[in-house]
């Protein structure tokens, strides 16, 4: 307390002195207060950030240079099938093939502060013997000086993928046998396409060959040849038949025999019909059928005789659509093919 006898200006000091110790106090209790809440910020970050890492399906781990574990998350412990409490603040290095154990140690050393995050893939053989590979993103981290503190690994298991890769490898390694054998058979199978397609060239080189000396014979011979199918149509006809009937072969192709060569009884002038197509296949052996007269529009009437014979290929076996049929007249011969007719007047 001041004394009763103080002069105003010790009481101002004073005065003053003591407002200073208050503010003095209430700013420690600022800074105080401060402190307390940004350190509760840091407990709450820090409590989310580990709920975070433990909810992770990967498998997150620091670990020191000389691989002593400093944090694991449940999936790693899981994983490994060893508690939390035996993996951290131990040596911990999981089982594996010792050129593993080497790419691991090259992998690490790689890490620089430049260049401070790299990933591998290794494998590893769990308790039960079991393999696993395993996909490691892994982080240096450094002190201002550059020196390694430690090292951050988050790992994810990519077998199923790695056996699905493997298998596609060999899928790929048999498709490309399978299309090389593909290739040699296709290769083999167009040559020899190429050899009958060649051979098929020259037979029907000389198909035509034969067809075209075939076709000047047929037009050189003095009786008339017209060629029929089986169903009576007409297909051919020499200059002679064209002479005789009055068609020429435009108009007579396709139409029935009986419309193109059209015969009568010379007696009752009843129409002859040609010899039934099956009874020239049936026999194989020229058809006789008696003489008539062949009607041709604007042209005088001609005594006729008709014969028939089938068309054989070279096993001698008849054609469906192939008989002939040929017929003759007195000044001249006539004749009709596949059902063919050859006539001269007697």
């Amino acid at each position: 307390m001041l004394p009763v006898d103080a002069s105003p200006e010790i009481i101002i000091i004073t005065l003053i002195s003591a407002i200073g110790l208050v503010m003095s106090m209430a700013v420690m209790g600022i800074a105080y207060l401060r402190v307390r809440n940004a350190k509760d910020a840091l407990d709450e970050s820090e409590r989310r950030y580990r709920a975070v890492v433990e909810d992770q399906t990967e498998l997150i781990c620091r670990f020191k240079p000389d691989g002593t574990l400093v944090f694991v998350n449940d999936a790693f412990s899981r994983f490994f099938n060893i508690p939390r409490e035996m993996l951290e603040n131990t040596l911990f290095v999981p089982t594996m093939d010792a050129e593993e154990h080497e790419k691991i140690h090259s992998h690490l050393r790689s890490l620089t502060t430049i260049h401070p995050i790299a990933t591998m893939i290794n494998r590893v053989y769990l308790s039960s013997g079991e393999s696993r590979w395993l996909r490691w993103n892994n982080r240096g981290i450094f002190d201002v000086k550059g020196s390694i503190q430690e090292y951050q690994a988050v790992g994810t298991d990519v077998t199923d993928i790695r056996i699905a890769e493997e298998k596609l490898q060999k899928y790929h390694e048999n498709l490309e046998d399978l299309i090389h054998t593909r290739t040699q058979e296709l290769m083999s199978a167009n040559a020899m396409l190429q050899q009958e397609v060649a051979e098929q060239t020259h037979a029907e080189h000389q198909l035509a060959t034969e067809k075209e000396r075939l076709a000047v014979t047929l037009r050189s011979i003095g009786d008339g040849v017209i060629t029929a199918d089986t169903r009576g149509k007409v297909l051919l006809l020499n200059k002679v038949a064209e002479e005789l009937t009055g068609f020429r072969y435009e108009q007579a192709f396709l139409r029935p025999l009986s419309e193109v060569f059209r015969v009568v009884d010379e007696q009752t002038r009843i129409p002859l019909e040609p010899p039934e197509p099956g009874r020239i296949r049936n026999t194989g052996q020229p058809v006789r059928t008696t003489r008539g007269i062949l009607l041709t529009e604007g042209k005088p009437e001609r005594l006729v005789e008709q014969s028939a014979a089938g068309i054989t290929d070279h096993e001698n076996k008849n054609h469906r659509d192939r008989d002939s049929l040929p017929g003759y007249d007195r000044t001249s011969e006539t004749g009709i093919t596949r059902v063919a007719c050859r006539g001269h007047c007697p």
